[in-house]
């Protein structure tokens, strides 16, 4: 059976024990096996370049995401310095489309400069058709029409027309 070893610090002395018959035998500490020391100050390589690369890489990615992929039609656009939204809501067997016109901060709208707006509404999945038009004379000004629901209704097409301007606007039938 083999004894176990203790290591001890430096300036003391090691007991062994091997050898009973003969008593306990001090040895100085100088002729102890060394002890490896642990290096707390190793020089690490500089990965200062590598922290912000996955960062880039996400930026990059949300940009050509954003940027180059063609999207469809939204429901919301920009035409002419008015805001303009699309809505369709079920209420009673009944589909009413409504689209909404809203000044924007560099648009002056006053009752002198009135502008007419025209919305031709299509309904892809019945083939259906809606024509609206008015004047926008404040902001924010509706214009709402009301065709019959069937269950197979899931899209609204709106083309706007607004001061030689047309956008394509599509909604979800909820």
């Amino acid at each position: 059976m083999k004894h176990p070893t203790l290591s001890v610090k430096k300036n003391s002395y090691v007991y062994d024990d091997t050898a009973s018959k003969q008593g306990p035998q001090a040895y100085p500490a100088s002729t102890r096996i060394p002890v490896r020391e642990h290096r707390t100050t190793r020089p690490r390589k500089s990965r200062r370049g590598l922290t912000f690369l996955p960062l880039l890489v996400l930026a990059l990615g949300l940009v050509v995401v954003f940027r180059f992929i063609p999207r469809s039609p939204a429901d919301r656009t920009t035409l002419a310095g008015w805001q303009v939204v699309l809505r369709a809501t079920v209420v009673d067997g009944s589909l009413i489309v409504g689209v909404t016109f809203i000044a924007g901060q560099k648009t002056l709208v006053s009752p002198q400069a009135t502008s007419e707006a025209s919305v031709q509404v299509t309904l892809p999945d019945t083939g259906n058709r809606l024509t609206l038009s008015g004047l926008l004379e404040k902001s924010p000004m509706t214009l709402r029409g009301e065709v019959p629901y069937t269950p197979r209704m899931k899209h609204v097409e709106a083309t706007v027309s607004l001061l030689d301007m047309h956008a394509t606007l599509r909604a979800l039938v909820p």
